[in-house]
């Protein structure tokens, strides 16, 4: 038997509805523009992570890729990619990275995004703004739908974590 408060677990219940939602949300996005055709037999999809140097307020190592960067690692790994992985930190813009996924998408690759609901780069301390509490108050509810709306516009396959 838990040990939680009754209010306690109401709320830990509407949180993971809520995140449930937005995945299924992500992932009806992601079916919209039809699916992706699994690899040839034998073979896998090749994916890029780019790993810069950070600092105490910037993690280049997420989202600071660009097309020289996908070119440089396609021709040092003698492979083409499918996929693009970047981070969407919220405490820069709480808007879809539109212009990222549309130079991805234009180099026939697909973006693959982390969305950072998070307030700083540090994150060695408990998280500030985007708590569990203030997630499950609807806080963002507003700036998460317009995120997915946007995901959505962009009409084409995306991968979203």
């Amino acid at each position: 038997m838990s040990s939680e408060s009754p209010a306690i677990s109401w709320r830990r219940g509407i949180a993971r509805f809520r995140f449930a939602a937005l995945g299924t949300t992500m992932v009806a996005v992601a079916s919209l523009a039809g699916p992706v055709a699994p690899p040839p037999s034998g073979k896998l999809y090749q994916g890029f992570y780019y790993g810069g140097v950070g600092t105490d307020t910037h993690d280049p190592t997420e989202h600071d890729v660009l097309p020289q960067d996908v070119d440089q690692y396609e021709k040092t790994v003698g492979a083409k990619t499918t996929w693009i992985y970047f981070s969407d930190n919220w405490f820069e813009s709480r808007e879809f990275p539109a212009a990222t996924c549309s130079w991805i998408r234009d180099l026939g690759k697909i973006p693959y995004l982390r969305l950072m609901l998070r307030s700083d780069v540090d994150q060695l301390h408990a998280e500030k703004v985007f708590t569990l509490d203030k997630i499950v108050a609807g806080d963002f509810d507003q700036d998460l739908r317009a995120w997915a709306r946007a995901a959505k516009d962009f009409g084409g396959p995306i991968l979203i974590e």
